[in-house]
């Protein structure tokens, strides 16, 4: 599968920067703060979108010993493909591609020490944040660094770990283990023949400096990347090359079919620049 040929080169006052997905995805950060001395009962927080979790005061501890006092928890949420592009959080594993329910980073820390969590604790979510409810979806892990490039994995015991609360498709109800990425997901299950893609972009480009996404047509919560795995033969999508230059984002979209015989061409001359709230309302926007 070839990922960067072309005959391209970028013009001397271009620059080609770093950094932009990891400064929106921290602005995503909402920060709870719990005092651990004050309450013997479950502590819950609700974020902004309406997701709930709940800890057990006791499981908090910091080098094998309980923490008490004040104790900070950080989460992300992202629920929307546009989200997902300008942060860098695809819904991909190793090989195929994920319809996500919603995806969570979990942090807690005391005077800026992560803190380890040795008790299950649970989430709450909604089912119409994401794509349409499915009882299909399961629990995926995706590392513990808010940063990390996650390929997600499918946890261990995951279809006791993910059920509907209430009896009903109005929620699902996750039982987590660990402080760490994890992402409520079930697999495309496409049953047609599959294929690689052959992706060519200018040669100022690679694989440290770019992604290419693809986006299923009319599916709201996922984003694959282009070059890893396969794709089923048919399957209408939206490729989006996306890089950073001069802190914004350059970008092209072609809309096509996946195909086994088809190249898919990016251009120097085709692409366009869009602060992140303009590619995330962009993304958002293909049907």
């Amino acid at each position: 599968m070839l990922m960067a040929i072309g005959l391209f080169s970028c013009s001397e006052d271009e620059k080609l920067t770093e950094g932009l997905k990891k400064q929106n995805l921290e602005s995503l950060i909402q920060t709870f703060t719990f005092d651990l001395n004050s309450s013997n009962n479950d502590l819950s927080v609700e974020t902004d979108a309406g997701c709930r979790f709940t800890f057990y005061p006791s499981g908090f501890e910091c080098d094998g010993m309980p923490v008490t006092g004040s104790v900070n928890i950080d989460i992300i949420e992202i629920f929307d493909k546009g989200t997902m592009a300008i942060t860098g959080k695809h819904t991909m594993t190793e090989d195929a591609i994920l319809i996500s329910g919603g995806e969570f980073h979990i942090r807690a820390y005391q005077d800026n020490k992560n803190i380890d969590y040795n008790r299950s604790y649970i989430a709450t979510i909604p089912s119409n944040l994401a794509s349409p409810f499915s009882n299909e979806m399961q629990l995926f892990k995706g590392g513990g660094d808010i940063d990390t490039a996650q390929d997600w994995v499918l946890a261990p015991n995951a279809t006791e770990q993910l059920g509907l609360f209430p009896q009903d498709d109005s929620t699902y109800f996750l039982i987590l283990d660990g402080f760490e990425w994890f992402n409520c997901d079930r697999f495309m299950n496409d049953p047609r023949p599959t294929t690689e893609l052959t992706i060519r972009v200018p040669t100022e480009f690679n694989s440290q400096n770019l992604t290419v996404y693809l986006a299923i047509q009319n599916e709201e919560s996922s984003l694959g990347i282009a070059n890893q795995g396969v794709f089923p033969i048919g399957l209408d999508v939206h490729l989006i090359f996306i890089a950073e230059q001069d802190d914004q984002f350059l970008y092209q979209i072609i809309s096509t079919t996946v195909s086994d015989v088809d190249e898919y061409t990016f251009e120097r001359k085709k692409m366009q620049t869009a602060t992140p709230e303009e590619l995330k309302k962009i993304v958002n926007g293909l049907q």
